[in-house]
This record gives C-alpha cells, sequence and structure tokens, in this order.
C-alpha cells in the first residue's frame, strides 16, 4: 500500500506487479507477504519473503524463486534446470504440489528468496540448514511432495473438524 500525508491508495494486483518487476530488476532487495499452501511447510501463508534478482544463468537447483506464470507471482523451489537448442529454462515445483511447473524461461523470472521472515523471527535462505533442506527436497523428489501434500490435508481436516466441534470462532 502506497500512503500520502492525507489519503490512502491501494495498488491494483497490475499497478504491485510492475512496481515490483521494477524494483527487481534494478538490484533492489523487495519485500513480499506470501500466500497459499504450495510451499508447506517450509514457507507459510503470511510470511514475508526478502527477494533479489540473481542472474538467471546463476541459479541452482534447491534455490526458491519467483517467477510469473498465467499472469500469478509463484514463489516455488527449482528443482531442474534444462536446455532446449542451448537455451537455458528452469523447472520449478512447490514442496506440497505433486507436479512441477511448467517450463519457465529468463523472462518470467523475477528473483530469488534470500530470507523470510515469520512471527518476527528472520531466517536466511542460505543458511546451511536450508541449503541441506533445499538438496532433500530436490533429491528425494517426488516424495518428500507426497509427504507435505499430506501434511497440507492433514491441517485442513483439522481445521475443519475443530470449526466443526468448537464453532467458527475456533482456534486455528
Amino acid at each position: 500500500m502506497i500512503m500520502n500525508s492525507d489519503t490512502h491508495k491501494a495498488l491494483g494486483l497490475e499497478e504491485a506487479k510492475e512496481i515490483g518487476d521494477q524494483l527487481l530488476s534494478s538490484g533492489v532487495l523487495v519485500r513480499f507477504r506470501l500466500d497459499g499452501v504450495s510451499m508447506f511447510p517450509f514457507l507459510r501463508a503470511g510470511d514475508v519473503a526478502q527477494v533479489m534478482k540473481t542472474p538467471f544463468n546463476e541459479l541452482k537447483p534447491g534455490e526458491i524463486i519467483v517467477f510469473e506464470q498465467e499472469g500469478r507471482w509463484l514463489a516455488h523451489r527449482l528443482v531442474k534446470i534444462v536446455f532446449t537448442n542451448k537455451v537455458r529454462s528452469i523447472i520449478a515445483q512447490g514442496d506440497s504440489v505433486l507436479r512441477p511447473d511448467k517450463l519457465i524461461g529468463e523472462g518470467n523470472y523475477l528473483g530469488t528468496l534470500k530470507t523470510v521472515e515469520r512471527n518476527g523471527r528472520v531466517r536466511s535462505l542460505e543458511s546451511s540448514y536450508s541449503r541441506f533442506y533445499a538438496s532433500l527436497m530436490v533429491f528425494l523428489r517426488p516424495l518428500p511432495q507426497v509427504f507435505c501434500r499430506i501434511l497440507v490435508r492433514l491441517r485442513s481436516y483439522s481445521k475443519r473438524l475443530a470449526r466443526l466441534l468448537f464453532g467458527r470462532n475456533s482456534p486455528n
């Protein structure tokens, strides 16, 4: 949201994406609030990610990248680098998604997650733990994705059960 002294003006999605893309292209570190469950449990809705543009040819499997696909910005793990007619493309996949995303070219790549903040605590995605976790997610694919998908379903069922038992205002 952009504010001036008297009024508040909420940006539309396209305006926000355009500004975000310009900032990332200029090398600025940009903060985004994440939504969705495709990277659960590593990333969660409400987490705040710091994203920075890394050169496309320097991306490595395991990194979490931000890219545009079908008009949406997604943050998924890079799982494979492919070359078609000597042109580099990448394949990404959410940690709790069973199928990889469509091929991503340099034009759709926006940046790489550098840190994630949850409940006031900042975690570097360049730490030893994060790199080890990323390596496991890529190397053991698709087993972790199946396991994470089961966790997402169990979480959803437990929330429904809590609503049934305790009513609409049940704790999460």
